[in-house]
């Protein structure tokens, strides 16, 4: 439903949470790639007695710095940014709650090379038996604690966004203080050591600083956390749609009958295609797939039905596809659900005019047409193939929060699993993978599809 509204200028995607959350327009998250020097660099790295590694992520160079009960598992390492200077000079900001230390690190040339940070050397070494830094997709992680992944979530204050995410069963600090940072994946990742229930130890550890803060969390009568006590700064929890189950509401700026008339009387907009969709009901096309289709019921922005249809229909050919992805989440006890498909050209008139003025660019003017009304557009999610259940993932369908971004780095170890596993089945069967919402994929993206306006029932 927010897909458009890509070229606003984001006003922290963040920082407009609620308990129920805002309408903002998510920024588009940029795709960076690696360099051929910046593969060569990941790696292991020491000086002296310091252990370091250097690996690469989502395009990106981190720097990961074991804090002192860090052992010799990466993951559980803190991981700091390193934004791209001149050549191989990066940034390192050692910023979290408590510590700032701004510093230079530079990538030595050469298939050995070491790295410096500022007049400080580092050689590059391989450890005995230790974890490849390339990340894998490996086996499917155990679900978390439950007292504990009522903690995971994002925290506001101090003017700093945090998110609590937990990797193999260890809760750790995402620290945001780079307001352009959508999908955080800019933000250093520090270790959080458990004392006892509730009370952790944040180590805010690199290369030139060495901080531990006592870190405590409150909790409502439910038992979710609702804030965090870091030292003496205090943050409270801000909770997403997925979190809460309510969604955003807007009310139309016309009504909806109203509008369902005038887009009757329009004419859908002709632009350039190459080809057409073949239209075909996903439930007989794909078998065994499940439809959460939430802009047939009340449970969307508008608080009503949008599309008066309760079926799916897509693209012959994507459908194939899609029953491909079907039968390989198999043997991972999973199955595809359908959230949205085809949304005819009307249908998205009645979406967009409904905004009103206070909310333009939200979508796509209707003479642009939506990606929707091509056919080939589809947003899934997985359930259980044993219970039938929908399945939890790092977010609700169309929720605007750091989470709705394919890359962030939050959430707990399980649900960045399944995201993933869903992004790699749908891009190998020819989906392209939407960079800002990970609940979104294209079909042949590479030739453009007629904007359709079939009733479809």
């Amino acid at each position: 439903m927010y897909r458009k509204l890509m070229q606003s200028c984001l006003t922290l995607s963040l920082l407009v949470l609620t308990a129920v959350p805002v309408l903002a327009a998510p920024e588009k998250a940029k795709q960076p790639e690696l360099t051929l020097a910046e593969r060569g660099a990941v790696g292991y790295y020491r000086s002296s007695s310091e252990k370091a590694a250097v690996q690469g992520r989502n395009g990106r160079l981190y720097f990961l710095y074991p804090p002192a009960e860090g052992g010799s598992d990466p993951d559980l390492w803190n991981s700091y940014y390193l934004e791209p200077q001149r050549g191989s000079t990066y940034e390192l900001q050692e910023v979290g709650p408590t510590t700032r230390a701004v510093s230079s690190l530079v990538l030595e040339k050469g298939d050995h090379g070491g790295l410096r940070i500022n007049q400080r050397s580092y050689s590059r070494f391989v450890p005995d038996g230790a974890p490849s830094l390339v990340p894998e997709p490996g086996e499917e992680p155990d679900p978390m604690a439950r007292d504990e992944e009522a903690l995971v979530g994002f925290y506001r204050g101090n003017g700093a966004i945090c998110a609590v995410r937990e990797e193999k069963g260890k809760l750790q600090l995402i620290y945001r203080d780079r307001q352009e940072d959508a999908d955080m994946t800019r933000s250093n990742i520090y270790a959080l050591n458990k004392l006892h229930y509730d009370a952790y130890e944040l180590k805010e550890t690199g290369p030139n600083t060495d901080a531990s803060t006592p870190v405590r969390f409150d909790r409502d009568r439910s038992g979710w956390g609702i804030s965090m006590i870091i030292g003496s700064q205090s943050y409270t929890r801000v909770f997403t749609r997925g979190e809460t189950g309510k969604p955003r509401r807007i009310r139309p700026a016309v009504p909806l009958k109203d509008l369902r008339a005038e887009a009757a009387a329009a004419a859908a907009p002709e632009l350039p295609y190459e080809k057409t969709a073949d239209l075909v009901d996903l439930e007989s096309a794909v078998p065994g797939i499940h439809l959460d289709l939430r802009y047939t019921t009340a449970d969307n922005l508008f608080g009503e039905p949008l599309v008066l249809s309760r079926k799916a229909f897509l693209d012959k050919n994507a459908a194939a596809a899609l029953a491909g992805v079907q039968q390989k989440l198999a043997p991972y006890g999973y199955g595809l659900l359908i959230w949205e498909g085809y949304r005819s050209w009307a249908d998205f008139y009645v979406a967009s005019k409904a905004l009103g003025p206070s909310h333009e660019g939200m979508l796509p003017r209707p003479e642009e047409g939506y990606s929707h009304n091509s056919g080939r557009s589809v947003d899934v999610s997985l359930y259980d193939l044993e219970t039938g259940e929908n399945v939890s993932m790092i977010s609700d369908f169309d929720e605007i929060s750091s989470a709705q971004y394919a890359a962030f780095p939050g959430g707990t170890q399980l649900s960045r699993w399944r995201r993933d596993l869903l992004r790699r089945l749908m891009t190998e069967a020819g989906f392209a993978a939407s960079p800002d919402e990970w609940w979104h994929f294209d079909f042949d993206k590479a030739h453009s599809y007629k904007i359709l306006n079939e009733t479809m029932s």
